[in-house]
């Protein structure tokens, strides 16, 4: 008994889970379509590779060590230019070798360690960016998709009123044809507009369905048919722009100055301790002719001259680096805004548009209205009668998609200021 009244249980919460309609938002399908992205996983990705190389980087403040072993055979070797009765200076033999273990202890670098690694987080910055830009893409084919399907839900709104009203008259034409007062042709004219609408009908869920096919690839995420869809908060674009594309741009310039300080580290000189131990043939002292041990201590200077020959010209393409970003932060800048002015220009339209069609709707209400009394005395036919029905409803369907098309245009400026 016990285990049926858990099955029962079981069996009603499931029933309860799915008899509750999925209810979707414009930011809950973004936050949905990042997560699903598969480039998102560049940036878990990019943030470990950064680690490591930080690690690699900041090994360069530990002793550096070299391993060296080599053998040569020269043409000729140091002697004595004398000789003393009874001694014989044994000469060095001319195929001598050597193998050490060499240490260096950075002590002054110029901070070339911590210019590597500022370069180094600089440019994962600037990676993990682009891959944000693309992202941030991804928000326009969302916007796109929902105000696709908040667009036909209310032509479908619309369409299943206007289906109600034909119904309605229906049903009267029916008594009366039968009680013979109507002419059974006004009846024909209701029914094939009724056929008429429920094709519309039909041909707005198909394309209803196509639109939540692709939103829920895009969010991962099975969206039933039932599913409602909440109408977005009417608010204004931010002032400022905060395109990625220009937080971009300036990780850029960025990390084009933080090689320009290495560039310029180049030019100091290296101080640091060094050491050798090893063993050969000669040693250090060069009239010994056997094999032995050595060691050598002490500081070492380092200075690359060389750097010097081409010091200003990496610096000036640098410069010249900076000054093409300059450039395309520009152009995307100006793109932005001429894409700005078109889409202020469409909401002035729906705002002028609005403001008459309350109007409208008044006007064909009064119309319909006489148009329904003239049809009940007899005195207006069956195809006016619904031509006056159709225009009342398409001046209320104008209505809903005017306030639609004005604010899928306030979400097109917020994307293009990045908001």
């Amino acid at each position: 008994m016990e285990k049926f009244k858990k099955l029962i249980f079981g069996l009603l919460m499931l029933a309860t889970i799915g008899l509750q309609a999925q209810n979707l938002s414009l930011e809950t399908c973004k936050l949905k379509a990042r997560a699903n992205f598969p480039l998102i996983k560049q940036l878990g990705i990019l943030e470990n590779l950064k680690d490591l190389s930080l690690e690699n980087l900041s090994k360069g403040y530990l002793p550096q060590l070299n391993f060296n072993a080599q053998g040569t055979y020269q043409s000729e070797v140091t002697s004595l230019p004398i000789s003393l009765p009874n001694l014989t200076i044994k000469s060095l033999d001319k195929d001598q070798y050597k193998t050490y273990l060499e240490v260096y202890q950075p002590l002054l670098d110029g901070q070339q360690v911590k210019k590597q690694q500022a370069v180094s987080k600089s440019t994962f910055a600037v990676e993990a960016q682009k891959v944000e830009v693309e992202l941030y893409k991804i928000n326009a084919t969302v916007n796109q998709l929902y105000f696709g399907i908040l667009l036909l839900d209310s032509q479908l709104k619309s369409s299943n009123s206007l289906l109600a009203e034909i119904d309605a008259n229906l049903n009267k034409l029916q008594i009366g044809v039968k009680e013979g007062v109507v002419n059974p042709l006004n009846k024909e004219v209701f029914e094939a507009e009724k056929i008429k609408i429920l094709q519309r009908i039909e041909e707005l869920n198909f394309a209803r369905k196509s639109l939540l096919s692709s939103l829920g690839v895009l969010i991962n995420e099975a969206i039933s048919e039932t599913a409602s869809f909440e109408i977005p908060k009417q608010t204004s674009a931010l002032p400022e722009n905060k395109r990625p594309e220009l937080a971009l741009f300036d990780l850029q310039i960025g990390n084009l100055e933080q090689q320009k300080s290495l560039i310029q580290n180049k030019l100091s000189p290296r101080l640091g301790l060094m050491g050798q131990i090893g063993y050969g043939r000669p040693a250090l002292n060069m009239l010994n002719n056997d094999f032995k041990e050595y060691y050598i201590g002490g500081l070492k200077l380092s200075w690359s001259i060389s750097s010097f020959y081409t010091n200003a010209r990496e610096r000036k393409t640098i410069e010249n680096q900076k000054g093409m970003i300059a450039a395309q932060r520009e152009v995307f800048q100006q793109q932005t805004n001429l894409n700005n002015v078109q889409v202020q220009r469409e909401i002035e339209k729906w705002d002028a548009l609005l403001r008459t069609d309350g109007q409208l709707v008044e006007t064909r209400k009064r119309i319909a209205a006489a148009a329904e009394v003239q049809f009940g005395q007899g005195t207006l036919s069956s195809l006016d009668y619904l031509a006056y029905i159709n225009q009342l409803e398409q001046a209320n369907q104008q209505v809903q998609l005017h306030q639609l098309q004005k604010l899928q245009s306030v979400y097109q400026q917020q994307y293009l200021f990045g908001n």
